[in-house]
């Protein structure tokens, strides 16, 4: 917050007046290019220039603004104040000094003339000095009242600054001059109520005649000495005053002269106007703003925003005054908040004698004596506002009723100090204050009043803390019409920062996707309420946005919210069949949803003792009607060759198979009877579709133990089975075998037992962990991965996984956030693409995606179901490769005992959710990058697949030759060169695979280049490619990775693509991208992934809560590219980092982009 406020203040200004002054820098004070001596006036400027509705009175030696010419005068009016100051006849400036103060507070701006005034519209009025101009000012409605002169503390002036401040005018005063400066005393700066200034010179530091005291206010500009001092002293209007004698018969004639000048003037008298003109900038910005300030406020604010910030010393009190930020303290963040009351307790009570000016027996009659008692009142004053940091608060006597502990210096001038500022136990703060009445006995009367009538007035600055929203979720209605995506209830759940007296209540924006802009959406939510209720939300087809803010009743309305979004029940997921089982789709671990080469889906389900099949038309929108295929439970579907969908499940002992000839089941066959008293489950199934070779793998459960068995099955000539167990426990040993083949029609197995989750293929058997249930096992391309579910408290689950490549078996690595809410029943598919099921809140399970880049580095969690406000469970998922984005679809068991007994099975394709990373297995060869600057390629031949690194292929000794191996002639393969160079000149390259085709491509200066081609079959019929990069023209360009992408025969794209006629493009290959740290939370050492698009500056930080730096990671140039950066949990003295929440930034050009991190050691 802070940082915010001082780069606005700091800011360049856009605005630029044409007046010499300041365009020739004469004007030091308003803008000094050193950035040191000046109140930043034009960068003020930018925010507002001045207003016409603030009144400023002078009380002088008058303004040069009369002209005339007689027997005795010749004046003519300054052409720098001419429309600023009001006139007044026959009254003219002889010393300058008035109207020098005038030109410093307003005079005529932009007008390539002169000098710029503060203020560019106020109105300025005139009047001599002294006290009685107080009086004619204030009751003439002044806003504020310069007086650049100093007068003896008679009762007189104490009464005429007493009534001027009490009718809310600002009254500000020089500190005087002495030579040098002197801590004595002067008024009427030194008066209650008064704001003295002090004078500065052009580097900022106190000017030498400058006087102090503890009475001061604040600085600015006043020069250097008293006296004219050119380039030193402060540029301003002034008056050449000359009189002539002329001889005359009967005598002589004086003729006085006034001839407008521009003069460099010193002392704190034109240091004043300087704070008089901010003061007018500061309250026509307020009223602009349609906030209204009282003399205390504008006083107050200049006084914070000055440069020794929340300090004062005796020398220059809060320090020199800074135009922008007092503007900018009008402006959000922050806040202007008033409070007052006239509820009180009598603190003490004591005899008490004065004399005090302007009190006689009636009320301002003339000096009197006041003998009697005077009361101490104290009251603790509520602020109407939460804030985000500890308040800036003040009292306003003006507004308040009630006298100082002293009056004989301070007159009749109300007052109320301020005592103390602490929160209550409601969290609630408190500024308590405090003022005095007096009782005079020989009059039997109070003053200024009796206790009831007190009022105790206070303003306050801050940062206030808007509504905080507690969750979003979605319930079903209690109506018969309460289906999914026709009528749900939407409750919507927040917290008010610890509840506020003035609170009147919530009001509700909303925008969707399919009818943008913000509408209000509910206005008359409660302040008690702790959630709402929208009927027939399930008429909104499209996600539907949402903001809240708050309704005060004194007017104050807090800003919108940050914005959060709710998907309709079930988004466009077509529901395949309603079940009454809430086991509708168990277990995860056999498939209940598979997708053919059409596109189509095919799904199993069971409902009541009910095996059902159902398939759909198209890519999942459009269902047939269910089919009973037998009786039982847990059903697993493969597709045969020719996509006929086979299906087997148990009953009780029994193992049952069906499988479609030319879309008709034929009659269900038993191929498996267990022992007498046992019961299958956990049944999973993998099918070859080369060979229509496949496994069954289930859990025999009897009194006497159990066993995990496994058994090979071929749907075309389905006989008995006959198992082989791999495992053998006690009665609750095993959950979950899972099946997978490799495209070599290898299996591979997963099981747990008693907690260990167990890996077993040809050639390995593997100990994956403890303390894990269901394990899911999927192979792609040439990896192998095994997720499951690890307890890491009493019945609370964690999902994580291993991966197997070509340099064997990662480390465990976390999928679920470990936040304490149990997650369970993980699949996963297409080597990386994650759905698992997650206690939300209460008993709230959602469906969670999760997949991971090609590098195994996991993205954020995506919610699939939409906070449901039911129970989602036993997922299955099916995966189809596509060109250019391949597809994913997810079946589960949505359980909605609200909505019905039972429980209803619903697919879904993620049409709300663009898959970002395409799982397609991909083949990278890094032709080398360590020399960053020289632009050339390296030889290197390295191999990666997913997060496998450093598996070298062959590649020529002397050449840019790469030989790629063990390809699969039934796949076809996408080739992605990416060139990039910062020579002076084009660089021309050919890249040649198989010796087939050549294609050139020219790569311009600091332009990113990718070419991108289809192989023809032709090319990989023999399972290897050659792929040569040679240069025509210039040196090599830089070629990060060359990659070689797997897709299926059948997923879209054209196989007999001509390469060689294919064109390279110049593109920006990357986009800007900041993502999210892994592992996160984390230990103190992490790592940051971020993407640019182009080269550039590039900074990226880490911070703690505070704002400030922790530690710099990055501070150089980079080309665009992907890049990993690496915090080892240290700041930047070494020091290691305490646990706790932590930011980290990029910034590049005019991307930026922030994202959170969480420490835990």
């Amino acid at each position: 917050l802070v940082s915010i406020i001082l780069f606005l203040s700091n800011a360049s200004a856009q605005y630029f007046p044409n007046d010499g002054g300041i365009r020739n820098r004469q004007q030091w004070g308003l803008h000094n290019d050193a950035n040191i001596g000046d109140i930043n006036a034009p960068e003020a400027w930018d925010l507002f220039k001045g207003s016409s509705s603030v009144k400023i009175w002078i009380t002088d030696s008058g303004v040069l603004i009369d002209p005339v010419t007689d027997r005795f005068n010749i004046a003519s009016s300054h052409p720098d104040l001419i429309g600023r100051v009001v006139l007044r006849t026959n009254w003219r400036d002889a010393g300058g000094h008035g109207t020098g103060v005038a030109g410093i507070i307003g005079a005529v701006t932009n007008n390539n003339y002169g000098i710029a005034g503060i203020d560019h519209a106020c109105l300025i009025y005139q009047d001599v000095g002294g006290p009685a101009s107080l009086i004619a000012a204030s009751d003439n409605n002044a806003d504020v009242i310069n007086m650049s002169w100093v007068w003896e503390p008679t009762a007189e002036l104490i009464n005429s600054v007493a009534h001027a401040y009490n009718n809310n005018s600002l009254l500000v005063a020089c500190m005087y001059n002495g030579d040098p400066g002197t801590g004595n005393i002067y008024y009427p700066a030194a008066l209650k109520g008064v704001m003295a200034v002090g004078a500065t010179d052009k580097f900022g530091q106190r000017s030498s005649f400058s006087n102090y005291g503890d009475h001061i206010s604040v600085v600015a500009p006043g020069g250097s000495q008293l006296g004219d001092l050119e380039n030193e002293n402060i540029y301003t209007t002034s008056v050449i005053y000359k009189v002539e004698r002329v001889t005359k018969t009967e005598g002589y004639d004086e003729i006085k002269t006034y001839t407008p000048t521009f003069r460099w003037l010193g002392g704190t008298s034109f240091s004043a106007p300087f704070v008089t003109g901010l003061a007018s900038l500061v309250k026509g910005y307020a009223l602009s703003k349609g906030i209204s300030l009282d003399n205390d406020d504008i006083r107050k604010i200049i006084e914070l925003s000055s440069s020794n910030g929340y300090w004062a010393d005796r020398y220059t009190g809060f320090g020199r005054i800074n135009a922008r930020k007092a503007l900018d303290y009008l402006n959000a963040p922050w806040q202007i908040n008033k409070n007052s009351t006239t509820t009180s307790v009598i603190v003490s009570s004591e005899s008490y004698s004065a004399v005090v000016p302007g009190l006689g027996f009636i009320y301002g009659t003339g000096q009197g004596s006041l003998v009697g008692v005077r009361q101490k009142l104290n009251a603790k004053i509520p602020l109407t506002r939460y804030y985000t940091t500890t308040p800036r608060v003040w009292t306003r006597g003006a507004q308040s009723k009630g006298w100082t502990n002293d009056p004989a210096m301070s007159g009749i001038k109300n007052d109320c100090e301020s005592v103390s500022l602490y929160k209550n136990a409601d969290n609630v703060w408190i500024c308590e204050t405090q003022n005095y009445i007096y009782y005079n006995i020989l009059n039997n009367s109070w003053y200024p009043c009796v206790k009831e009538q007190a009022r105790f007035s206070c303003t306050a600055l801050g940062v206030p803390q808007p509504p905080q929203m507690a969750g979003v979720s979605l319930r079903q209605a209690t109506t018969t019409k309460a289906v999914p995506g026709t009528n749900y209830n939407l409750w919507f759940n927040w917290a008010y920062a610890y509840g506020c007296p003035t609170l009147e209540r919530y009001e509700v924006q909303y925008y969707t996707d399919a009818v943008p802009g913000w509408r209000i959406l509910k206005s008359d939510v409660s302040p008690n309420a702790t959630g709402w209720t929208i009927y027939d939300f399930g008429s909104v087809t499209s996600r539907i946005y949402l903001q809240m803010r708050a309704i005060h009743n004194d007017g104050y309305v807090t800003p919108w919210s940050n914005t959060i979004y709710i998907d309709p029940p079930n988004q466009d997921d077509p529901i395949v069949a309603e079940s009454n089982t809430a086991e509708g789709t168990a277990f995860s671990n056999g498939k209940k949803i598979v997708v053919d080469t059409d596109g189509k889906l095919h799904t199993v389900y069971v409902s009541g003792e009910t095996v059902y099949y159902t398939s759909s038309l198209d890519e999942g929108e459009t269902w047939v009607a269910p089919v009973a295929v037998g009786s039982g439970k847990h059903p697993a579907i493969e597709l045969t060759t020719d996509n006929q969908p086979t299906v087997c499940w148990n009953n009780g002992n029994c193992l049952y198979s069906i499988k479609m000839t030319n879309g008709v089941f034929e009659e269900p066959q038993l191929i498996y009877t267990g022992p007498e008293g046992s019961e299958i489950s956990y049944l999973s199934y993998v099918l070859d579709q080369n060979s229509n070779n496949s496994y069954l793998g289930w859990v025999d459960e009897g009194a006497s133990g159990s066993s995990v068995l496994i058994s090979t099955y071929n749907p075309s000539t389905s006989g008995t089975l006959a198992p082989t167990p791999i495992d053998q426990g006690g009665t609750t040993a095993f959950k979950s075998p899972s099946l997978a083949l490799d495209k070599a029609g290898n299996l591979k197995i997963a099981w747990s037992h008693t907690g260990k989750v167990y890996y077993k293929d040809g050639n390995e058997f593997v100990e994956m962990g403890d303390n894990g249930i269901h394990p899911i096992v999927d192979t792609y391309g040439d990896k192998t991965t095994v997720v499951w579910q690890e307890e890491i408290a009493p019945d609370i689950y964690q999902i994580v996984k291993k991966t197997k490549g070509v340099n064997g078996w990662s480390d465990k690595q976390i999928i679920s956030c470990p936040d304490g809410q149990n997650a369970d029943f993980p699949v996963v598919v297409a080597g990386g693409q994650y759905v698992y099921s997650k206690n939300v809140k209460d008993s709230d399970y959602d469906l969670i995606y999760n997949c991971e880049y090609d590098n195994g580095w996991l993205m954020g969690t995506q919610n699939l179901s939409g906070a449901q406000g039911g129970i989602s469970r036993y997922p299955s998922i099916a995966f189809k490769q596509e060109w250019p984005k391949s597809k994913l679809y997810v079946l589960w068991t949505e359980e909605m005992p609200t909505v019905k007994t039972g429980s209803k099975a619903i697919a879904s394709y993620i049409k709300s959710y663009t898959m970002t990373v395409d799982p397609v297995p991909s083949n990278y060869i890094d032709v080398g990058t360590e020399e960053y600057n020289s632009y050339n390629i390296q030889k290197k031949g390295t191999y990666y697949y997913g997060p496998q690194p450093e598996y070298t292929i062959d590649y020529h000794s002397s050449e840019l030759k790469y030989s790629i191996q063990n390809l699969d002639p039934a796949k076809k393969y996408r080739i992605k060169v990416v060139y990039y160079q910062e020579t002076d000149a084009n660089i021309k390259q050919t890249l040649t695979v198989d010796k087939t085709f050549n294609n050139k491509t020219t790569i311009k200066p600091k332009t990113v280049v990718t070419e991108e081609h289809w192989l023809p079959a032709v090319c990989v019929k023999d399972g290897q490619i050659e792929i040569s990069i040679a240069k025509n023209a210039g040196e090599y360009a830089v070629c990060s990775v060359i990659a070689l992408y797997e897709y299926d025969r059948d997923c879209d794209g054209k196989s007999t693509e001509d390469i060689s006629g294919s064109n390279s493009k110049s593109t920006a290959a990357y986009s800007y991208e900041l993502m999210q740290n892994y592992p996160n939370p984390n230990t103190g050492k992490t790592a940051i992934k971020y993407q640019l698009a182009q080269s550039g500056k590039v900074s990226l930080k880490i911070y703690n809560t505070l704002g400030q730096v922790v530690k710099t990671l990055v501070s150089q140039e980079q080309p665009a590219g992907i890049y990993n950066a690496i915090w080892d949990g240290r700041d930047n003295t070494g020091k290691a980092a305490a646990n706790g929440v932590y930011f980290y930034r990029l910034e590049s050009g005019s991307f930026k982009a922030t994202r959170k991190m969480v420490v835990l050691k």
